[in-house]
């Protein structure tokens, strides 16, 4: 017999439907592109969070490849890149 704190089993979920999870985590990104999001966000009405999280997954799901392009070290040393 369950009790009052046991949680139910979860009802079943067509494979296309299924609530991703998502993970919160700290990232830095250029000024222009946080613009750029925050812009389109206010075009379209969603966060630009959510947005950014959509372009991400959409370059994941379709294995986008990244092209980068390595500059020359500057001044302190760093390499820059350009993608």
């Amino acid at each position: 017999m369950k009790t009052e704190n046991e949680a139910a089993p979860p009802a079943a979920v067509p494979d296309g439907e299924k609530k991703r999870i998502k993970k919160q985590i700290t990232i830095n990104i250029d000024q222009e592109a946080l613009n750029y999001f925050k812009a389109l966000s206010l075009q379209v009405d969603i966060p630009y969070q959510t947005l950014i999280n959509c372009y991400l997954t959409e370059c994941a799901a379709e294995k986008r490849e990244l092209r980068l392009v390595w500059k020359k070290k500057t001044a302190a040393g760093k390499k820059t890149a350009t993608a």
